[in-house]
């Protein structure tokens, strides 16, 4: 008869012990990773916050392929656009966070083929970077940047009555909570996309807080992050609800009507418009008078209001300069101006870049001043172009697609020999042009698109050149398509790309 094995220690620990699953061991070693450096001091840690304050949106919007990875569309140039965070910060972080989760990168046919469904882009835009991941990275991401959370799911909720009173201007509107049955609507909506329920209360004692989304007659509510905190001008944004980017603004101001409310967080600087912009862009000259003692002063006239704004003022000038008949003006000036100043024979084509308006009880006299800000200008100096500048124009105009806090409108225009300026449409416009440009955040933000742009003309032949800070200033004008005389010879002043 056989006898019975002897029972061992380890063998009774190892039948009750739990099997540890590796691709889980795997995601919580990766958050644990991302935490510890993103709370380190220094640009990688400052660009590693940026980086998880943006995937905790962009990770929640994450598609599930056929073969069971995870599809994400990102790039340094999104991070880059999180307030505080400097291209450098933001190319530091993203090269160590590649190297330490290990993603793949592939192009946009091979996305496609994978089954990743693709979001829509305008012609001359371009995708992000093309990001697959395994199950376990994706875990341990969302973990680190607090996409994933305690709620199963986002929520709809019926706001037909919310939604109309924060379109009509206010800047809060009650709902009922879709976490408890609540009698008198509890849960509150904020303008500036934020939702917080006053009578709900999690295990850790605070109330469940949402970003919140207008779809239809309903509110779609999302998660909030609970690793990121607001910024400074998101605190002192006193500011009516936002309009919506792009089309849905120019559209609302055709009619004359408020824009639509989407839940966006605080642009840069706040200050954001309420409905149309009601004042219009200035056209003007730039011209030079010698007085009887031989002293040159030069002085802009008064203007007159650019009909269809910006890109329709700067395309029928570009159109009014290349007739044969503004060429010959121009090298007439050259010839019987020699010796005089050049704004004396040939005036400088200018297009205000605020919008600008009188004084509401002033007279016809009044000088005007800038109201609005719904464009800004980046103008770059001293910078050596290469024969072809048709790539150069197109990588400016992709940099300005990328910014988060741009529309996708712009245009290029080369000044001269050394010159480029910028056009660029706001996502959003801005009252108070004056207030508003005088916040550090927003002068950051302008650097840092002049810097974006610079490099990427460096990237397509250009050398040298610096973006001009005082262009980041109410009232200021940039240079319409035109002739000018640039040490006694005349240039074109032209338009380079139009993003429309």
């Amino acid at each position: 008869m056989a006898t019975a094995k002897p029972y061992h220690t380890a063998s009774v620990v190892s039948s009750l012990a739990l099997p540890v699953d590796p691709a889980a061991l795997a995601g919580r070693r990766l958050e644990a990773a991302l935490r510890a450096a993103a709370s380190s001091v220094g640009a990688l840690g400052v660009g590693l916050r940026a980086a998880m304050y943006g995937w905790s949106v962009q990770l929640r919007q994450a598609q599930r392929l056929p073969c069971g990875r995870w599809y994400v569309e990102s790039c340094p140039s999104y991070v880059a656009t999180v307030e505080g965070c400097t291209r450098w910060a933001a190319t530091l972080a993203w090269r160590f966070a590649q190297h330490l989760v290990g993603w793949a990168e592939v192009a946009t046919e091979h996305a496609r083929v994978l089954g990743a469904q693709l979001r829509r882009i305008r012609w001359g835009s371009r995708y992000g970077r093309h990001i697959v991941l395994e199950g376990w990275q994706i875990a341990g991401l969302r973990a680190a940047s607090g996409a994933s959370v305690c709620q199963s799911a986002d929520l709809e909720v019926e706001a037909a009555d919310a939604l109309a009173r924060l379109r009509a201007g206010s800047r809060t509107a009650t709902i009922r909570c879709p976490l408890h049955d609540d009698n008198t609507p509890s849960l509150v909506l904020w303008a500036n996309g934020g939702a917080m329920c006053m009578a709900c209360e999690q295990v850790d004692g605070t109330a469940p807080r949402w970003a919140w989304l207008a779809a239809g007659h309903k509110v779609r509510l999302l998660p909030a992050s609970r690793t990121s905190t607001a910024s400074q001008p998101y605190r002192h944004n006193k500011s009516p609800p936002i309009p919506a980017p792009g089309p849905a603004r120019a559209a609302a101001s055709a009619t004359g009507g408020p824009a639509p409310l989407m839940g966006y967080s605080a642009p840069v600087g706040g200050c954001v418009l309420s409905g149309p912009v009601r004042s219009g862009h200035t056209i003007a000259l730039l011209r030079a008078s010698i007085s009887a003692s031989g002293r040159a002063t030069t002085w802009r006239t008064p203007g007159n209001r650019a009909t269809g704004g910006v890109l329709v003022a700067l395309q029928r000038a570009e159109r009014l300069s290349r007739t044969p008949a503004a060429a010959q003006r121009a090298h007439d000036a050259a010839v019987f101006g020699d010796g005089l100043p050049a704004r004396a024979v040939l005036p400088d084509r200018l297009l205000s870049v605020s919008t600008m308006g009188r004084a509401p009880h002033g007279g016809w006299n009044t000088p005007q001043a800038p109201r609005c800000q719904d464009w800004v200008l980046v103008d770059i100096d001293d910078i050596v172009l290469p024969d072809d500048v048709t790539g150069l124009a197109e990588a400016l105009a992709a940099s300005v697609v990328m910014d988060g806090e741009a529309s996708g409108r712009c245009a290029v225009v080369r000044t001269g020999p050394v010159g480029l300026q910028v056009w660029v449409e706001l996502r959003y416009a801005r009252h108070s042009a004056a207030t508003w440009h005088q916040q550090p955040a927003v002068r950051a933000w302008h650097a840092a698109l002049g810097a974006r742009m610079l490099a990427a003309a460096h990237a397509h032949g250009a050398q040298g050149g610096h973006a001009d800070a005082s262009a980041c200033a109410a009232g200021r004008f940039g240079r319409r398509p035109g002739w000018r005389l640039v040490d006694g010879t005349p240039y074109r002043a032209h338009l380079l790309h139009v993003s429309c």
